[in-house]
Order: C-alpha cells, then structure tokens, then sequence
C-alpha cells in the first residue's frame, strides 16, 4: 500500500517498477498556496494493487487524479500550521482512512473514505479535536506512530506530547478512544525530522532523543506491549554521538526490513572550513549487538553549500530499500540495508524526481504494510520423479518466517 510517494514540490516516486521512476504531484505548502516544500511528513495511501489514492500535506487531501478532495482544504479553527500528519486504514474497512493531523499545538482526526466522490475519494466530515494544548517545552509534539495492535485488527497511535510522557490511544473501527494510556518516558527535542520507528512485530519503538540542556545524542529502544498499549523502560543503543571533537544529535531512524541493523543521522556543524561544518553522516549500527554503540558505521557522508544540518528524509521502500535525502532533488539509496558496513551498497541520485524540488522529507510511514516482494526458486515438481520439493526465499526479504498455503 505504499507504492507511491508524494514529496516536496510537484514531487512523486512511483515503486511499481523496477527501477522506481519519478512523477508529477500536486503536493505543495498546504498554507501558502504555493508550491513549496513543507516541513510537514507528508502522508501518501495506495491501493493493494499500487494505485495511487490520495495524498495529504498540512490541511490539504488530494485525490489520485491531484485534485483537492471536494472537502479536503481541512479547516482549523486556531491555525492551519500543520506540522505532522499520519494515516491508517479503519480497522475492518478498506475503503476508508483515519487521517490524523497535528496543527501546532493540537490533535485532530478526520476521514478519508474512498466510496465518496464517484470512488474518488472524499473527507467525510470535519475533524475531530483528540486533545488539545498538546505541548511541552522542547517536548516531541509533531511526531507520532501507529502500531497494529496485538489482535491484527486494531491500531494503537502513540504520540509526544511533552518530554516526560508517551500517549496511547485506540484505534478500532468504530471509534478512536480518547482517553490515552499514558506511559514515562522521558525525550526531548522529538519532532517531524526526529521521528520515532516501530518494529514489524510492534513490539518494540526506537526513539531518537536529546539530553537535557545539551547536544548530547540519545538513541534508545522503548518496549511497547501492543495488547495494553503501554511503553516500558528503555535501552540505550546509543549514549552519545562522538563527532568532530563534540556531540550531536540523532535524526530520522529507519530500521532495515529484518529489524536487525538501524540507520540514522547526524551531521557536524562546529565552526570552521565550509567543507568540515557542511557534513551530514549515514550511519548504522547493529541492534542486537552486545554493546550497539561500539558498532556504529558511518557508511556515507553528504556535503552542502547551503547550510549544516543532517539528512531529512530517510524511509524503508516497499523494495526493502532505504531511500534517504538531504537537500537534493535526487534521491539516494542503501541497496541492501540488512546487510552490514559498506557491504549494504550506497548509491547516489538514483531517483531524480525534478522538475520537482525539494525532496527533503520523505512520506511517514503510514501504516505497517504486509507485502512480498521476493523471488522464490521451487526445486523439483510432484508427479515428476522427486520425492522433494523445496521451496527457498529471497535472503533479503526482511521475513522471518513463511507459511506455504496450497489450497488444500
């Protein structure tokens, strides 16, 4: 269901084919007018087929045909800033999303169903406040996940709203429960370019965070029970961030398809030579290591004339690849990113999706997505002289186990 990324200005990457190619969208700065690079995650939902169905950025819905949805310019009434915005399918409906929305200080929800507008799609009604003066000083307000919960039907979003806790809330077909389940935690800092990442099993949340009243980088994996939805104390995979003679901070995890390596960045913006404050750094570690700080790889580094700050835009493709930019237009790629050092195979602009510009940041990931993109090799056919037939996976699937169904 995400085969297409809708992204910075005009831009799109469609994953239908091999390799991805870029189109045009309409996505633009959903305040000005203008087609601008938002700093907002922008949220695009495809079809089990790979068809686009729509996409939304800041107030605004489009529909496939880059249309704003009869009702999609989303009004609210204190400020249409957007910050965030997230979608899920409503459990048991799949023709119809949960369209979560963060506008500055606040939390709402609305709902795109599908049946609307001739199958084009359309919000069907105004959104709905889930809480308000949802803020805490240097708190993770503008970012949030959903997990599947544990009976593979409902969903848990669980949010940021100040540095000391987590909130949990419900989502089934019928209603999203807004009394939150509220768990400790203490992070600083999360936002849009921060984000939190949860495992496939969603059972465990990776949280980038920031020490109080430092640069010093944190990068720690919470427990999350899925039937409860609560979270529980952390591990520390990362205590600091050791960079040019100083700290720094963590941004836009991404894990690999098995779960097992975490790709991160950071950047250098100490004073001095234009070529050494300009640095942004890839770096990976492995999760489950015995010490996972002591295996960081830094396997690429990016250099701006612009300005010192990290990559962006990092997010797992429906290939299993990573895709990560920082202030190009085009996009580069770990091509095996379970793979560990420079054995996962960097590659620059590989998707150049001008005229759009503007990719820095990458569509949220909006739902956990169920998806088989391998090669299978079937060795040996019954009634054909073999007493044996086995079937093998590609080793890079990011699945750990398979269940053969034959219709019998």
């Amino acid at each position: 269901m995400g085969n297409n990324w809708c992204l910075g200005k005009y831009g799109g990457v469609n994953f239908n084919t091999n390799p991805p190619r870029p189109f045009l969208s309409a996505i633009c700065d959903s305040i000005s007018g203008n087609k601008a690079g938002h700093s907002v995650s922008p949220v695009t939902v495809s079809d089990c087929a790979g068809n686009l169905w729509f996409y939304n950025e800041g107030n605004l819905v489009w529909n496939r045909n880059h249309q704003i949805m009869p009702n999609g310019a989303i009004y609210f009434p204190n400020n249409n800033a957007t910050h965030f915005s997230m979608a899920i399918p409503r459990p048991g409906d799949d023709s119809a999303f949960y369209l979560f929305i963060m506008p500055n200080n606040q939390f709402y929800y609305t709902l795109v169903d599908m049946r609307l507008d001739g199958g084009r799609g359309d919000v069907a009604y105004n959104p709905i406040l889930i809480e308000d003066s949802f803020y805490g000083v240097g708190g993770g307000y503008y970012t949030g996940i959903n997990i599947k919960h544990a009976n593979d039907t409902d969903y848990w979003i669980v949010v940021k709203p100040t540095e000391y806790i987590f909130k949990s809330f419900l989502v089934t077909k019928d209603s999203i429960n807004r009394t939150a389940i509220v768990s400790n935690g203490y992070v600083k800092g999360l936002d849009d370019r921060r984000r939190m990442r949860a495992t496939r099993d969603g059972k465990n949340i990776l949280v980038p965070n920031q020490v109080l009243n430092s640069n010093y980088g944190l990068l720690q994996m919470y427990k999350f029970d899925n039937n409860k939805g609560k979270l529980s104390k952390p591990i520390d995979l990362i205590k600091r961030v050791w960079l040019q003679n100083r700290f720094d901070e963590i941004y836009v995890p991404e894990l690999s398809a098995n779960d097992s390596l975490i790709y991160y960045s950071t950047y250098d913006n100490t004073t001095g030579s234009a070529a050494n404050k300009n640095k942004a750094f890839l770096c990976q570690l492995q999760r489950f290591a015995s010490n996972p700080d002591k295996t960081i790889k830094y396997i690429d580094t990016l250099y701006s004339k612009i300005a010192p700050y990290p990559i962006y835009g990092m997010k797992l493709g429906p290939d299993n690849k990573i895709y990560y930019v920082r202030d190009s237009i085009k996009l580069h790629v770990v091509n095996y990113p379970n793979k560990t050092g420079t054995a996962c195979k960097i590659q620059h602009d590989v998707i150049d999706i001008s005229p759009a510009t503007n990719g820095s940041s990458l569509p949220c990931m909006d739902f956990p997505i169920k998806r088989i993109n391998n090669k299978f090799d079937v060795v040996g056919a019954n009634g054909c002289g073999y007493d044996t037939v086995r079937f093998t996976a590609d080793a890079d699937s990011g699945f750990k186990s398979y269940n053969w169904y034959f219709g019998d």
